[in-house]
């Protein structure tokens, strides 16, 4: 009877616990109300976000296509390209005016031994007159010249009010207030009280972050109202990475002449004549939109650094009357004299430059008169001087380096003048 009683009540818990289970999922399933009301406040919070994605995607281009900048009137902090007060030149590549990454300025000199200006980023003690020979190490040949090829002026990645990163967080607090259309919204069923948004870049290590905050009071159809406050957008792209490797590439421009930006890795280069140059960086890993991520650099037009002449080599011999003066692969001064008084000049001297935007250039000769000419006749006129001065260039589209060399006419110690390289300029 014992056992009967038990089993009855066995039974009944497991018939009610039956009979309970679908009331509780009945229970936790949302009405047909607050499923309505949860599928419109997504609408809602998916529009923003696409917004978002597609205002900070719009941003980070910019970026890239710039140099690193977005400009005050696309909606950054760095002033427009025809402003005052600029210390750095722009100019257009497809379409867009990218900033310089490169500043020649200030003017750097430095004063040695004899010379008032022996080092300078301005020709012609240009990178220093004897350059490649440092007179500070043995004359050895060196191509380093920290501050003298310009100055590593790209704009800084984060923690700073004019970084990269307030310039996106700008850009994009500005252009979703444009993205996101409250009139079409309402024209839906939404009324939005919105605060004002507020947005925070990261630039982490595998791609680049926008946390967007921003208070949305959303009203839908059935009046209920929701609070909105928190979007995202992440985009693939490792610009910490890319903004690392292309300030290295800057300081390497800055620091060695015989560095060449061209033969890098992922570079895309372009000479674009007295503009300087453009290097587009790639990463393929990166990708904006589906897209791999481009990041240029735009570097001004620098001079060819002209290799040193020694005065030396040329002291030692004297031009006559048709001495021959020329220039091409190497300065020369040759033959002359009268048929029974053969001038015993021979100098042959190899003539050399570097670019440092790896730009074509040309060696020409400027003469006493200040006539560039490929060659000169010593004549009677020049008989009656210690000397005769020429110039020496080296020029590519736009912007020269040179060094003045002098032809003796008479001996040091009958005519003891000097030639300065420094006077290149000021023929005398």
């Amino acid at each position: 009877m014992k056992a009967q009683i038990t089993l009855f009540i066995i039974i009944g818990i497991i018939i009610l616990f039956a009979l309970t289970i679908p009331f509780l999922f009945i229970a936790e399933r949302p009405s047909p109300n607050q499923q309505v009301k949860n599928s419109n406040i997504k609408q809602v919070s998916e529009y923003v976000e696409e917004c978002l994605s597609q205002v900070s995607a719009e941003g980070l281009k910019l970026i890239g296509q710039q140099g690193g900048v977005i400009y005050k009137s696309q909606g950054g902090f760095v002033l427009d390209p025809k402003s005052d007060n600029q210390d750095f030149a722009y100019y257009g590549y497809q379409n867009h005016t990218v900033r310089y990454a490169v500043s020649l300025n200030p003017e750097f000199n430095l004063p040695y031994d004899k010379y008032d200006v022996f080092m300078s980023n301005r020709p012609p003690a240009y990178p220093w007159i004897t350059f490649p020979y440092n007179p500070f190490k043995n004359n050895s040949i060196s191509f380093v010249a920290n501050g003298l090829l310009g100055f590593n002026h790209l704009t800084t990645l984060d923690n700073a009010p004019d970084s990269i990163q307030s310039n996106l967080k700008n850009y994009t607090e500005k252009k979703i207030l444009d993205c996101v259309d409250f009139n079409l919204l309402k024209e839906r069923g939404f009324m939005i009280n919105a605060g004002i948004p507020d947005a925070k870049v990261d630039f982490a290590t595998q791609s680049t972050i926008i946390n967007l905050k921003w208070p949305l009071q959303v009203t839908g159809l059935s009046d209920s109202q929701v609070n909105l406050e928190n979007f995202q957008a992440v985009h693939p792209v490792k610009f910490r990475n890319i903004y690392s490797r292309s300030r290295n590439l800057i300081d390497s421009e800055v620091s060695s002449l015989d560095f060449n930006m061209s033969q890098q890795n992922f570079i895309d280069f372009h000479d674009i004549g007295r503009q300087g140059t453009i290097s587009v960086l790639t990463d393929s890993s990166s990708l904006l939109r589906g897209v791999p991520y481009n990041f240029t650099i735009a570097i001004p037009d620098r001079a060819p650094a002209l290799w040193y002449l020694d005065q030396k080599e040329l002291d030692g011999s004297l031009a006559c009357i048709n001495t021959k003066i020329s220039v091409g692969d190497s300065f020369k001064a040759q033959g002359g004299g009268t048929s029974g008084s053969p001038c015993q000049i021979n100098i042959d001297i190899p003539l050399k430059a570097m670019d440092p935007d790896e730009q074509n250039f040309q060696i020409s000769m400027l003469t006493s008169e200040k006539k560039k000419a490929s060659s000169y006749i010593i004549s009677d006129y020049d008989l009656s001087k210690c000397m005769v001065p020429f110039e020496i260039s080296a020029s590519d589209a736009g912007a020269s380096d040179c060094q003045q060399v002098c032809v003796r006419i008479k001996s040091n110690s009958a005519c003891p003048v000097d030639c300065v390289p420094g006077n290149c300029g000021v023929i005398q």
